[in-house]
């Protein structure tokens, strides 16, 4: 969460993907000390990889 937070205040726009088997917040606490934004997207395992695919497909599109 800090390192999140640090490297918004550097590049805001930086789209950042938390995959995890576990997560130490939840996703209200998450949105609480980082704000809401769609540049956050949090995966917990198990992955399906075909969403996973997906969203990455989806994330290097918005860059362009």
């Amino acid at each position: 969460m800090e390192t999140i937070g640090l490297l918004w205040k550097c590049c805001p726009e930086l789209q950042i993907v938390v995959c995890s088997a576990y997560s130490d917040y939840s996703w209200e606490e998450m949105i609480r000390q980082l704000g809401h934004s769609p540049n956050l997207v949090v995966l917990r395992k198990p992955f399906d990889n075909t969403e996973v695919l997906q969203l990455a497909h989806a994330l290097t599109e918005n860059g362009n």
